[in-house]
């Protein structure tokens, strides 16, 4: 669609205000970037990361030795006594009884059962960590798919506005055609219409962008204080020309061309395995397995060995302190609980069973979803070509179709056909496009790794 620069220089209108609005300018890169910093999502992931994290750190350190300041007291009211044959009584204790000092206690042998509990917790950790890596993809999913619609609705606004122009352009031409008798009263009213629908639609597409900067906004979290009334593809600013009527530009906006996302965003490698929703239920089964597993160790004895220096009072009969030391070894094993410990090493069983089941479950849908997405993007891949003559030849059967129309030898009608092909083959090649990254983005969200 060719404008001739003729038509426009009787209506071209400078509008100061426009050119000092302010500007809104994101990046592609800036825009990952700040999604996965500011998503409250990711944020939570990784505080429940880092609380497994901590729970993994206490569990482990239960296979150490334990030192704990140790002590007792004891008042009593009654004493044992022994009486002498000379007629006194001797105190085997006194009333009062205290012991205090610091005592190590060591689980020597309880057949891996704190090991495996230490293991566990620590699974539990990694499945948590893929929470997080998961979180960030999804939150890049959301920022890179607004981003790309913006892009679209950028693309479309600069295709409209053009187009509008045009059509104000060939209204102009056809009025003072008329006016020399060359047109007719319904070429006029009918070029007129064109303007006013595309309008319309310029207007319209001005919303669409405010909504979708806003959706950027969320998906970003990005903090904004531009005025949003009325924004502008910030390619129109150059050689901006207002319309009668036109509101005020409130803010341009500059995004990554479709051409440099097209660039930067790379194809990735299949890795179904890898990603990490399969891995978090694999680790999330593995957690479960060893927690099932340390606790039928638990039906297995448990010693456990003890070493106390501590100051006690009294000494037996003596009512003095002393220093003491101790060594004490200890057994316990559990000999009849109405199968307990046997129930609840089932029931992690069974969980180990049920997220085994659902990552394979997993694994098939990701798989199906990666075919799908890398059989549309083919398909819109192929397209381009075919899209991109289409964009040519249109524009230049539009340019054809109007000198044809100003010779006399064509209907105005066959013009609105011609400007109306030539706008919707524009559209279509930038809608293709945004396609083909949203399923590079999609592509991106369903590969294995953190990004």
């Amino acid at each position: 669609m060719i404008l001739c620069l003729s038509l426009v220089s009787g209506i071209t209108l400078r509008t100061p205000v426009a050119l000092g609005a302010e500007s809104i300018v994101i990046t592609l890169a800036e825009a990952e970037k700040r999604a996965v910093e500011n998503s409250r999502l990711v944020g939570a992931a990784q505080a429940d990361a880092d609380a497994a994290n901590a729970r993994f750190s206490a569990q482990r350190s239960l296979r150490l030795p334990r030192l704990v300041l140790d002590g007792s007291f004891r008042a009593v009211s009654e004493i044992p006594q022994l009486n002498l044959p000379t007629g006194q009584s001797l105190n085997f204790s006194d009333n009062t009884s205290y012991s205090v000092g610091p005592l190590l206690q060591w689980v020597l042998l309880d057949f891996g059962s704190l090991a495996r509990a230490s293991r566990s917790a620590e699974e539990l950790y990694h499945s948590r960590q893929q929470a997080v890596y998961l979180s960030r993809k999804q939150a890049l999913l959301n920022a890179r798919t607004a981003y790309f619609k913006v892009q679209l609705g950028l693309e479309q606004m600069r295709l409209l506005r053009k187009s509008l122009m045009l059509a104000r352009a060939q209204h102009a031409d056809i009025s003072r055609r008329a006016q020399a008798g060359a047109s007719s009263r319904m070429d006029v009213l009918s070029s007129h219409k064109e303007v006013l629908q595309l309008r319309a639609q310029f207007r319209q597409s001005v919303s669409d962008l405010a909504s979708g900067l806003r959706n950027v906004y969320l998906a970003t979290g990005m903090e904004h204080s531009a005025d949003l009334a009325y924004p502008l593809d910030a390619r129109l600013k150059a050689d901006f020309a207002g319309l009668p009527d036109e509101p005020a530009v409130t803010a341009w906006v500059q995004f990554d061309l479709i051409e440099q996302s097209l660039t930067s965003l790379r194809p990735p490698e299949p890795s179904s395995a890898t990603h990490p929703q399969i891995l978090q239920l694999q680790h999330l089964a593995e957690a479960s397995r060893f927690a099932a597993e340390g606790l039928q160790s638990a039906l297995w004895p448990r010693i456990q060995v003890a070493a106390k220096t501590s100051l006690d009072y009294p000494n037996g009969p003596v009512l003095e302190r002393i220093h003491q030391n101790t060594l004490s070894l200890s057994l316990s094993m559990p000999l009849f609980e109405f199968s307990r410990t046997s129930h609840e090493a089932g029931e992690k069983a069974g969980q180990a069973l049920g997220h085994e089941l659902r990552r394979d479950q997993a694994q098939v849908e990701l798989i199906a979803q990666w075919k799908t997405a890398e059989d549309q993007l083919a398909g819109f891949r192929a397209q381009r070509e075919e899209l991109g003559l289409g964009v040519k030849e249109s524009e230049e059967l539009s340019r054809l179709i109007y000198q044809s129309y100003q010779a006399g030898r064509l209907s105005f009608i066959e013009v609105l056909s011609a400007n109306l092909r030539a706008l919707e083959a524009r559209v279509q090649q930038a809608r293709n496009e945004v396609q083909i990254l949203l399923q590079l983005a999609l592509l991106h969200h369903l590969s294995g790794g953190s990004s």
